[in-house]
């Protein structure tokens, strides 16, 4: 990624334990199991998880 675009800055976000995060996080906030089983939610989630913690958003 770098190479092909020098000039835009890339940072690098440790992503370790996103999904367990999410999961976590989708329990507090009431879903239901059969959502919180779902990958596409929790990837959801986790990357919602991501772009706020990148943002400084809490």
């Amino acid at each position: 990624m770098r190479k092909a675009f020098p000039q835009i800055p890339v940072e690098q976000i440790d992503e370790q334990y996103s999904s367990k995060r999410a999961v976590s996080a989708m329990h507090e906030m009431g879903m239901k199991k059969s959502q919180r089983q779902k990958k596409e939610n929790i990837d959801l989630i986790a990357a919602t998880m991501l772009l706020q913690e990148y943002m400084g958003i809490r």
